[in-house]
């Protein structure tokens, strides 16, 4: 039964997905998954490495691709939406869609008219029970798991702040801002290298981090080192 697809599994590769999303078009632009590969080898540690500071994406741009998945995946949270507009609506009355026929025509015209308060219906008394039942709910039942799961994958995103970025690389690295006034069109595929010599493939990606000793886990080795030949 384990290899049978469950939501929780589609729910778990959209977050996986989203991640990989933000750092592609992050800048510098990378392959999310190396980065795993890397920490499964061995090659980078990800407690020594918080690669989350190495690659730029503005917050607005974050909001925006976690909005998109909610919204392909039907993820977002509706419950407490319709429930606070049942409330209101039964509170203060509401409008609804009518078709009239036109002198008897057989044409019909939409308009709208007002919708009953629930108090005017059922009575003060058994309006209050239903408010408190429906804001019992509220409270109560959690509808928002899947919703949950993709938001807090926000956690292992880049940051948004260009400074972390620039302390990490140096000032070779020229964030631009610009390029994410169509961010929609998914051209963002540069990386570091993109900005000193043209096209980085996976492999130049790692090149460069052992060149710069940029794995903070080997400046912290090669420390150890030096204390020890002072003893």
């Amino acid at each position: 039964m384990s290899n049978y697809i469950t939501r929780d599994k589609v729910i778990s590769k959209a977050a996986h997905d989203m991640i990989c999303e933000m750092y592609r078009r992050a800048q510098p632009s990378v392959d999310f998954d190396m980065y795993l590969e890397c920490f499964k080898q061995g090659i980078l540690d990800p407690d020594k490495c918080p690669i989350h500071n190495w690659h730029y994406l503005p917050m607005k741009v974050q909001v925006q691709i976690v909005e998109d998945y909610l919204k392909a995946y039907g993820a977002s949270d509706q419950f407490k939406k319709w429930a606070e507009f049942l409330l209101d609506n039964f509170k203060n009355g509401g409008h609804r869609t009518v078709y009239k026929d036109i002198f008897n025509t057989g044409e019909k015209v939409r308009t709208g008219e007002e919708t009953e308060k629930l108090p005017e219906l059922i009575g003060d008394e058994n309006a209050e029970k239903v408010y408190k039942l429906i804001e019992d709910y509220l409270g109560f039942y959690r509808t928002n798991m899947d919703e949950h799961s993709i938001r807090g994958a926000i956690m292992e995103c880049p940051t948004s702040n260009p400074e972390e970025v620039i302390k990490k690389w140096g000032p070779e690295l020229k964030i631009d801002d610009s390029v994410y006034m169509g961010y929609d069109d998914r051209n963002f595929d540069y990386t570091y290298k993109d900005y000193i010599d043209g096209a980085c493939t996976g492999e130049d990606y790692l090149w460069e981090l052992e060149e710069q000793d940029c794995c903070c886990c080997c400046e912290e080795e090669e420390d150890n080192e030096e204390n020890t030949e002072e003893v």
